[in-house]
């Protein structure tokens, strides 16, 4: 397999996104999940606009469980991909909307993806693309890992932890 990182030309200077762990966590998950679902030898298996979607969410979903920290709270702010825009950590990144619990910093829900809608962020029918479509499923996951977290608790030993974030990654992967 080969995963391939780029260089992002709409920041100035150019940013490399081998230097944004949420991006490589994001771009490793396309090789697991196109695996997990069509096997070692399909990794077209998610080409539609709801699959391919799914691909991408699961991608946003593992940089961000990924780089989670004890510290974290469900109802903070958590973008995606800052550095390869040159903005601050707390700036917006390369999605519509940060993730978060907090359905004012991230409103999407299943109704975003939904073409006859006049989607957030989006015209009528134009959300109706992979990554559009992965921020909503993305944000599902980001809110079912805060609620297993509620009930199991944080654990960064993502190998032998049995954390609600540990569970999630066992459910997802």
């Amino acid at each position: 397999p080969r995963m391939q990182m780029f260089i992002w030309t709409p920041a100035n200077p150019d940013r490399d996104s081998d230097n944004d762990n949420g991006i490589i966590a994001h771009e490793y998950g396309h090789g697991v999940s196109n695996r997990l679902v069509g096997g070692p030898a399909v990794v077209s298996a998610l080409q539609g606009i709801q699959s391919g979607g799914m691909g991408e969410g699961w991608g946003d979903y593992l940089g961000l469980a990924f780089t989670a920290k004890p510290t974290d709270l469900p109802t903070d702010a958590y973008p995606i991909g800052t550095y390869v825009l040159n903005q601050a950590a707390t700036a917006g990144g390369i999605r519509r909307f940060p993730y978060s619990t907090n359905q004012t910093i991230d409103p999407l829900t299943y109704d975003d993806i939904d073409p006859a809608q006049n989607d957030i962020g989006c015209g009528p029918g134009s959300c109706e693309e992979v990554h559009n479509v992965g921020e909503v499923w993305a944000s599902a996951l980001w809110d079912l890992n805060w609620l297993l977290i509620g009930k199991y608790g944080f654990n960064p030993n993502l190998y032998q932890g049995t954390g609600g974030n540990n569970v999630e990654l066992t459910l997802v992967l």
